[in-house]
């Protein structure tokens, strides 16, 4: 009866990892199927202060792509929808 109140009744999980893994690691739970995200976000004052930052090392990685779009679009906000500059002073 303890077992079956473990696994169904108080969360307890009788799952383990296979492959010896389950002596560093805990019994399977359902946290260990769900997907995080991270969300960041800034300000455009404060994206256009770490745009050289970003260059930099954007370019040390290769990562050129990156490193264009940091400096094409330094000012943009949430999502590039907002706070953008125009070319032409505009």
């Amino acid at each position: 009866m303890r077992c079956s109140a473990a696994n169904y009744a108080i969360g307890i999980t009788a799952v383990l990892p296979t492959g010896g893994h389950a002596r560093q690691f805990s019994g399977v739970t359902c946290r260990d199927m769900v997907k995080c995200a991270t969300i960041g976000s800034l300000t455009p004052a404060a994206l256009a202060e770490l745009a050289p930052t970003i260059v930099t090392l954007a370019r040390h990685e290769g990562l050129h792509g990156h490193a264009a779009a940091a400096q094409e679009r330094p000012c943009e906000g949430p999502h590039g929808s907002t706070g953008r500059r125009a070319k032409d002073g505009a």
